[in-house]
């Protein structure tokens, strides 16, 4: 009896802390980091936009974006999050995610000239990836695909190097 009882809560133990650990990965990601991540199998270099400073200036005023390097908005609810092209001197594609970072709408190819106007996406989203133009036709970027954020690596967010480590 005392062996099911503890099989019972090492299981429900376990169960909590794979919960817990999972949502603090989501709700701490650190934008003093440059993340591995994989996109439809895809190789991905990814930094994080997770306070109201770093969401608001994304990737404006860098003249590019190395290829397969993003910018993941971490937002604190699921919201429908827009995106604008301020201070863009670079086309760039836009993928909206969901709390498990799966992709539930795209935009590909925005151009900085359609500043002010503003891409929602029709259904709420948690984060929002930025990449170089391309980067979804390429790597067959689709609704429902998951970026999977592997292992991190201490970068400086300081948008001047921001993909420079």
């Amino acid at each position: 009896m005392k062996i099911v009882l503890y099989a019972v809560l090492i299981a429900a133990f376990g169960g909590f802390f794979l919960y817990v650990g999972s949502t603090m990965f989501n709700q701490q990601l650190d934008s003093t980091r440059i993340y591995y991540a994989y996109i439809n199998n895809s190789p991905l270099k990814v930094a994080i936009a997770n306070t109201e400073e770093t969401r608001s200036q994304g990737l404006s005023g860098l003249e590019s974006l190395p290829q397969n390097h993003g910018l993941l908005f971490v937002f604190p609810e699921n919201e429908k999050y827009g995106i604008w092209m301020k201070g863009m001197k670079f086309p760039i594609d836009i993928m909206w995610l969901d709390e498990n970072l799966r992709v539930v709408y795209w935009k590909n190819d925005i151009s900085p000239d359609t500043y002010p106007k503003i891409f929602y996406p029709p259904i709420e989203a948690r984060y929002v990836l930025e990449t170089n133009v391309g980067f979804i036709e390429g790597h067959g970027i689709k609704d429902g695909i998951k970026l999977k954020l592997i292992s991190y690596r201490p970068a400086v967010f300081n948008f001047g190097g921001l993909f420079s480590q």
